[in-house]
């Protein structure tokens, strides 16, 4: 039998680049849009209020836009709750 180690550099949010950092938080966004009932969630709500414009405005591709518009301040407490790799990506260690 062999072990094999591999050893990964994890960076909290605020050391990646801002190309890493667009990356991480346009993935959270992807995150939300693909998880979220909008119908069911509060309709004073902040997340709602971004669906409802882009229901509105009739651009619902501008969606995570409109998310980030509304709920930058969440978004950004909700991702630095994480460790990436150097590209942005969300470090997931194996158990």
């Amino acid at each position: 039998m062999k072990t094999v180690v591999k050893e990964y550099k994890v960076y909290n949010f605020d050391e990646l680049c801002e190309e890493s950092k667009d990356k991480a938080i346009n993935e959270y966004i992807d995150f939300i849009i693909q998880t979220t009932d909008f119908d069911s969630i509060s309709k004073n709500s902040n997340l709602y209020k971004a669906y409802k414009k882009a229901n509105d405005m009739q651009t619902i591709w501008f969606l995570g836009s409109y998310i980030w518009e509304y709920c930058r301040k969440q978004v950004l407490k909700e991702v630095k709750q994480y460790y990436y790799l150097e590209n942005g990506s969300v470090f997931q260690e194996e158990l």
